[in-house]
């Protein structure tokens, strides 16, 4: 006996589509010039359809390449002087968190690999072993897990207000610059603002005005202070700012700086008295300060400043009880 099998297709199922076709990547190439030379000579035999390729030789000026947002990934050969190199990539990957980094670290200096990934990089590759196929895979894997990172990030780390970082956020860094400040003899120094009178505001004028008033107080520290400096809220009227370099002589100049920003843009209205009181702490080369100390001490200074003001934090002035480090109690 023969059994005939009619097989008939299922309904409505078609042939899988082919998959999407790779975009290409808009990448910069930042280091020494051999080293510069030779990647871009290993993307062409790499199979990533490179729509435009940027070559640097100072990590210090390839900013202008990656500020404006153009470009989709980043590769930084660090040089032998990885100290100094090491400190520029830093400052160019806080300028530009919006690019993935892929960096090139000798492999007796592997530790600076494993530092820059704790700094934001997404991929590190020994020099020695760099080749077509392991370029290939770090540009994919850090433009992949970059774009991935951002959407946790901006949840967990950012202030969804005024879009500075969060407490969270600004602890994680500004510990990370810290240790590296230390470590290569930098300056830092930290500003603790607060917003003068915002419970007034809130009250008088309704929380959609206190918000524009933390919206302005945003927008005067990150339009005024460096791209690499690290900004962020941490409280209901609190703000602090890590600038990376500079000390206590500049620090008046740029405290004015902010302060005319914010009432440069104050329009007639609620806010136009709007003010901030600040304070700061300045790490010496070779001092040995954690971060709440810093915190601590910039925040008693706020105060003492308030007080040669003759502006004493009242229950007008919005600010909330704070603990020895420098924390808002809330």
């Amino acid at each position: 006996m023969t059994i005939r099998l009619h097989i008939r297709p299922l309904a409505g199922r078609s042939t899988p589509a082919p998959p999407a076709p790779e975009p290409s990547l808009r990448v910069v190439l930042v280091g020494p010039r051999r080293d510069v030379s030779r990647m871009r000579s290993m993307l062409a035999t790499t199979g990533i359809s490179v729509a435009s390729c940027v070559e640097v030789i100072r990590i210090a000026d390839a900013w202008p390449a990656l500020g404006d947002g153009d470009a989709d990934v980043a590769v930084v050969a660090l040089p032998s002087d990885h100290a100094d190199g090491m400190l520029a990539f830093t400052r160019l990957q806080a300028a530009t968190p919006g690019v993935p980094f892929v960096v090139v670290v000798e492999q007796a200096c592997e530790r600076d690999g494993l530092e820059a990934l704790r700094f934001g990089a997404q991929e590190y590759v020994i020099r020695e072993r760099l080749e077509p196929a392991t370029l290939a895979r770090s540009l994919r894997c850090a433009v992949a897990r970059h774009r991935h990172l951002s959407l946790l990030r901006d949840l967990s780390f950012t202030d969804p207000l005024t879009g500075l970082h969060n407490r969270r956020g600004f602890h994680m860094l500004a510990e990370a610059h810290l240790q590296l400040a230390r470590r290569n003899g930098r300056t830092a120094t930290l500003l603790y603002a607060d917003v003068d009178g915002l419970k007034v505001i809130n009250d008088v004028y309704g929380h959609a005005e206190g918000d524009r008033a933390l919206v302005r107080v945003a927008r005067a520290l990150r339009g005024t202070l460096r791209r690499s400096d690290l900004v962020a809220r941490i409280g209901g009227d609190e703000f602090v700012a890590l600038l990376l370099e500079g000390g206590a002589k500049s620090i008046d100049a740029t405290l004015q700086r902010v302060r005319e920003a914010l009432q440069r843009d104050l329009a007639p209205g609620p806010l136009q008295g709007l003010a901030l009181s600040i304070g700061h702490a300045v790490l010496a080369p070779g001092a040995e300060i954690e971060l709440e100390e810093l915190l601590s001490r910039a925040d008693r200074q706020l105060y003492r400043s308030r007080r040669r003001r003759g502006n004493r934090p009242d229950s007008s002035s919005g600010r909330r009880a704070t603990t020895p480090s420098g924390r808002s109690s809330a």
